[in-house]
Parts: structure tokens; sequence; C-alpha cells
């Protein structure tokens, strides 16, 4: 924070002398568990020099595009497994009056060798390739930061003990390989 001139107020609170208060809001959808992350996130980062407000997105405006696409602060909302939310932060799909607000890529992240990256991993068969792209797809992510993931949610994917061939991993990929599967 000091590299970007905030120093700390006589409250606590981070400071910048042109820009003020370091302060915005964090936003979830009515949902006991968002609820508790939201208050979990902003009671911590309120203590870490942050001056969050907490706010609940009626629920009549939950599926509206608009509002999701157009919220400037932090938004706490469940994103999918692995994949899904990789091609969520494709270019294209970011939400704009031009496309009547439709896409998840709410923070309007930008960039093209991520697009290609995707566009790639789509079109690779071989799985040591694509573990390859994916590879690059999480570096980039946890580089960039187009969006910060507070949690995993593990799959749990059972098979009958005579069945052979199914691999670990992705909700996606269960049947990547469903070619080899055999039941004995």
């Amino acid at each position: 924070m000091a590299e970007a001139s905030f120093s700390r107020g006589t409250d606590g609170v981070f400071f910048h002398p042109a820009q003020g208060r370091f302060a915005g809001e964090l936003r979830t959808n009515a949902s006991d568990q968002f609820e508790t992350e939201m208050h979990v996130v902003g009671d911590t980062w309120r203590r870490a020099g942050f001056d969050f407000s907490e706010a609940i997105t009626p629920t009549a405006l939950v599926q509206d595009s608009q509002t999701r696409a157009t919220f400037t602060g932090v938004y706490i909302y469940g994103a999918g497994g692995w994949e899904q939310a990789l091609r969520g932060y494709h270019s294209t799909l970011i939400p704009t009056a031009d496309n009547r607000w439709s896409g998840g890529n709410r923070g309007a992240w930008r960039n093209a060798d991520w697009d290609r990256l995707i566009l790639a991993y789509d079109a690779t068969l071989d799985p040591v390739q694509r573990g390859q792209v994916a590879a690059q797809l999480a570096r980039m992510y946890t580089e960039e930061l187009p969006a910060i993931a507070m949690e995993y949610d593990p799959d749990v994917i059972t098979f009958a003990k005579a069945l052979t061939g199914p691999l670990g991993g992705q909700r996606e990929a269960t049947v990547w390989n469903i070619h080899q599967w055999e039941l004995r």
C-alpha cells in the first residue's frame, strides 16, 4: 500500500492524499453460505485497514444482468468448476450494453494470450498437451489475478469396483478416456 502512496489514517484505514480513504462495497446474493463469507471477508479486510461496507443484492435483482455487470465493488459468488471458471474469463464474455449485459467475465478482464490459450485448451485432444495448456492458464491466472478464488468445492466421483479405467480429476474430465473403461 505504501508503494501506491497509501498510509494509515488516524482511524487505521488506508488513505491516499489525492484519492482519500480506501473504501468499497462488498456484495453477495442472499444465501447463508455467501452471506457468511461476505461477513468474514468484510471483517478481515476492515481489520486490515480497508473500509468495506457490506450489502445483499435483492432477490429481484439477482438475475438482472445489468445489475451484476455494472457493480464496481467486490462480489462474492460461486463460479463453478475449474474448466467453467477458465472459460468465463474469455474477453468475448465481458458483459456490455451491446451484448445486453450477457457473459460471466464480470471484471472485464482482457488478455489476448488467455483467449488464445482457452481456444487451444478446448481444441487439444491429447491429455498431456491439454495438461500443459492448463498449466499455462493456471500460471497466468495466478500472476494476473482476474479474480480471487476463496475456496474450492471438492467433487467426489465414485465408481463401481468392477469398473476399471476412470481417471480422477475435474467433473468435466471424468469421461475423458471412456473408450478405455472396462467392466469386469
